[in-house]
This record gives C-alpha cells, sequence and structure tokens, in this order.
C-alpha cells in the first residue's frame, strides 16, 4: 500500500462551506514540532506517513499507514520512540497511537472550519508548514483502506497535491487546531482529502485509557 491512497474519483455529495487562500500562524514552531514522521514495518512494507501529537501521550495518523502493525516509530530530527495503534478504524482511514510520555508539544483537535487552512508536510530535516486552499467541505463516498465496501465519511477537499509520506499529516486552522487529516488525492488532480474532526472526535474519544495494540489486518 503507498503513503498516501489514491482514487480515480471521490464522489460529493454534498458541499457544506468554502473557503479562502491567504494563510497566516503565529505559533509556527509548536506546530511544526507537534508534527512528526511516523513508520510502520510491519506486513512487509516499509510504510512512512505522518503523525501529529494531540495529547500528551496520543499522535493521530492515517489508518492505511499503520493497520497490522502492532508498534510504529515516530521519528523526530533528533531522535525516535516506539508508538502503538490502540485505535485502527479502517472506514474511516485514522489510527490513535500511544506514546506515553512523548515530550512533544501537542495541539487541540478543531470541531468546524470555514477559514483558510495549511497543512504540515515532514520533509528531511524537519516538518513545515505548507499553505493550501479549502475547496469546500463535502460528504465523500469511498471504499475502505482495503478497497472494501462504501463509506461515506465528512472530509475537507483542499487544492494541494500530498508528497509521498504526508498521509497522516495535520491540516490546521489559524489557531494551530487540528481541523483535518491528510489520507487521500485524485489521480491527475492537484486535489487531497482530509478526515473532517467531525469524524475523528469518536474515534479519539474511544481511543481514550488504551495502550495495547489493536487488531486489523494488513
Amino acid at each position: 500500500m503507498k503513503s498516501h491512497r489514491s482514487f480515480v474519483a471521490f464522489v460529493a455529495t454534498t458541499t457544506l462551506g468554502l473557503a479562502g487562500c491567504a494563510f497566516d500562524i503565529d505559533d509556527t514552531q509548536r506546530v511544526e514540532a507537534a508534527t512528526a514522521a511516523v513508520q510502520a514495518g510491519g506486513c512487509n512494507r516499509p510504510d512512512r506517513g505522518t503523525a501529529v501529537a494531540v495529547g500528551p501521550d496520543t499522535y493521530i495518523t492515517a489508518a492505511h499507514i499503520v493497520a497490522g502493525s502492532e508498534s510504529v516509530l515516530i521519528a523526530l530530527p533528533d531522535g525516535e520512540f516506539e508508538a502503538i495503534p490502540t485505535v485502527v478504524d479502517t472506514d474511516v482511514d485514522i489510527a490513535i497511537l500511544y506514546a506515553p510520555n512523548h515530550g512533544q508539544p501537542w495541539l487541540e483537535l478543531g470541531s468546524e472550519t470555514v477559514e483558510d487552512v495549511a497543512a504540515v508536510s515532514v520533509v528531511l530535516g524537519g516538518a513545515r508548514l505548507v499553505p493550501t486552499v479549502l475547496r469546500r467541505i463535502v460528504w465523500t463516498t469511498s471504499a475502505d483502506i482495503y478497497g472494501e465496501g462504501s463509506v461515506d465519511r465528512l472530509s475537507l477537499e483542499l487544492a494541494l497535491e500530498p508528497d509521498s509520506g504526508d498521509s497522516g499529516s495535520p491540516v490546521l486552522d489559524r489557531r494551530g487546531r487540528v481541523v483535518g487529516i491528510i489520507v487521500s488525492d485524485v489521480v491527475g488532480a492537484t486535489i487531497a482529502f482530509a478526515v473532517h474532526p467531525h469524524e475523528i472526535s469518536p474515534i479519539l474519544a474511544a481511543a481514550d485509557g488504551l495502550t495495547t495494540a489493536a487488531s486489523s489486518r494488513c
């Protein structure tokens, strides 16, 4: 499986909002420090993606990066540490990682956004903000991470072409809140989709207090 999911098409059934293009945020160092590369070596695949800290012992990433792995590595410019996927939602494509006392800054999960946004891309040497355009908030229909079934979910449609390894990257509003997690793009177009916090919140709540690896298949 690739480090970000590509689809020929996403079906947008309802448009809920639009936004502009300029972006500025005060504490860029904090949001960049809260974002890290995540590496999962299980399932005979050296998958690499991105994760963002949303609590003193919690990271969020894309499920298709870590599915089938009992532990993953959070990689920072000055070292790495182990994290455990405690919830892996293969429908929504969101995974929660338990990383006790990780010591990094962490960001708040937002609830709604009609603002301008930016993504955080992890490149060699660290993370960097990538201003983008929130084109609209839509209901999308797609298969799960295994290409099976049909899943409806609330998504952010972004004017962005993700780089390899950007799956799991956070989308931020002007206040530095996480308002989306990038999980896929559209083949042949500069369009990426991020999972809306409306979908993420119950998954994060379900992980509260969990410290052991969730069961998931490759």
